[in-house]
């Protein structure tokens, strides 16, 4: 009996490979007050990690959380962990096995162990996913003997390891527009539009549609648009003290026509367009990659697209999507503010499923930080700048829209120090080079 008692400790097996969700999943149960071994954490909650690792799981844990993936399903030592424990759960009649289905593992690509056991889905959510092992650990009364569980996780981030006093810029995904023309003009059709035209319209042209005789605009139209739908201008309102034309909000119009004017200039740089999403297709740029300034005022690059491979072992293509929208912020400046996404295909081009897209898409983004992410963003703006200073969409002085190539910075008083890091070596697709003429690929760890 005094031993059970003992068995307090949640055990996390796992592939290297899934180091991210074992760090995580081990933060969020501490949080919640289970004590959790893991060797990403070898002194986390009061007592070290394991040197007798069969010992401590035959005495003193609860349950073993295995997450199940394609990287741990052949491993030895998480097969040998596996095996272990389900022997000791035949032996004492209990579940003493969680298994976690990590990206999404099919029954027959499990073992002969562990294809008849009920899993919970990691898969598509971590959030989903945590709560219902949350539940499970709930409804099998796991002990919860961590009383200080919050301040463990909070001191794992606020460790003077990782923060230093030095200031710190922080660059942002939000650019101020700064220049927006002072007038809306509003223009009419002779004739009747079908709904065919209204998105040829909204392809070619950046208006706001009132009705199918009437649109609001900053720009004239193409020449094409006005000649083949009969487009006559009738009015200019200067916008700036309005509320609304016509009983239409004035900042619903405003934002929609900013949001408009940045995907004409995305199209006509080349970008395919679905619906309202766009993405840099293979063979725009040479090598498919963007050169730029990256956040550290370093020359640097991003590949826009590129061939992988699925953990099943398929091939994939993905390609750099910039989601886009326009809003106000809390000065009343409309700000464009930019998100990396990446559009999926197979090698014809082909969709895969949303659940098939999105596990790829994890895939190539797992390993991405906010460098990553930061430098993408810049790249896109950087690329519709033509590396410029400034985005100009507008050929006259009257009609012209123009935000930087550069974020919003904001200034932290403190800063992660970076070095102290434990990140994991990984090929990046981002390389730093001093000559241009230096560009052929190489693999770089992250330290």
């Amino acid at each position: 009996m005094e031993q059970i008692q003992k068995r307090e400790h949640l055990f996390i097996s796992y592939a290297s490979e899934d180091y991210e969700l074992a760090e995580w999943l081990t933060l969020k149960l501490i949080n919640e007050g289970y004590k959790v071994w893991c060797d990403r954490f070898q002194l986390l909650g009061g007592e070290s990690y394991p040197k007798d690792i069969d010992k401590a799981i035959k005495n003193k844990t609860f349950r073993v959380i295995a997450l199940l993936s394609h990287n741990s399903i052949d491993k030895p030592n998480p097969i040998k962990e596996r095996t272990m424990v389900l022997n000791i759960g035949r032996e004492r009649g209990i579940d003493f096995l969680i298994p976690l289905n990590v990206d999404g593992l099919s029954s027959t690509e499990l073992d002969w162990m562990t294809n008849d056991i009920v899993y919970i889905p990691f898969n598509e959510s971590w959030a989903e996913g945590l709560r219902r092992l949350l539940k499970k650990l709930n409804s099998i009364d796991a002990p919860r003997n961590l009383k200080n569980g919050k301040k463990i996780v909070a001191d794992v981030f606020t460790n003077s390891r990782f923060i230093s006093d030095t200031e710190e810029i922080i660059l942002t995904n939000f650019f101020p527009i700064e220049k927006i023309p002072d007038r809306i003009k509003i223009f009419s059709f002779k004739t009747i539009t079908t709904k065919s035209s209204i998105k040829e319209l909204s392809y070619k042209w950046d208006c706001y549609m009132k009705d199918t005789k009437t649109v609001f605009s900053f720009h004239e139209p193409p020449e094409d648009i006005k000649n083949n739908y009969l487009i006559e201008k009738v009015d200019e309102i200067e916008w700036f003290n309005k509320s609304d034309i016509d009983g239409i909000s004035v900042e619903n119009i405003v934002k929609s026509l900013l949001l408009k004017s940045v995907y004409m200039i995305c199209s006509r740089k080349g970008l395919l367009r679905i619906n309202n999403n766009f993405y840099f297709p293979d063979g725009l740029l040479e090598n498919n990659k963007i050169y730029f300034i990256g956040y550290k005022q370093n020359k640097t690059r991003v590949t826009v697209t590129s061939i992988r491979k699925k953990s099943g072992g398929s091939d994939f293509v993905y390609y750099l999507s910039p989601i886009l929208n326009v809003r106000k912020d809390d000065f009343g400046r409309f700000i464009l503010y930019i998100n990396v996404y990446l559009h999926i295909t197979d090698r014809n081009g082909m969709f895969f499923t949303k659940r098939t897209a999105n596990s790829c898409r994890k895939l190539v983004r797992k390993n991405w930080w906010n460098d990553d992410l930061i430098n993408r963003v810049l790249a896109i703006t950087s690329f519709l700048a033509e590396g410029g200073e400034k985005v100009v969409i507008g050929n006259s002085d009257d009609e012209q829209i123009i935000f930087p190539s550069r974020p919003i910075e904001l200034k932290s008083p403190i800063s992660i120090n970076e070095k102290n890091l434990n990140k994991e070596s990984y090929k990046k697709e981002i390389v730093e080079f001093e000559d241009e003429d230096y560009i052929e690929d190489v693999e770089e760890v992250l330290l």
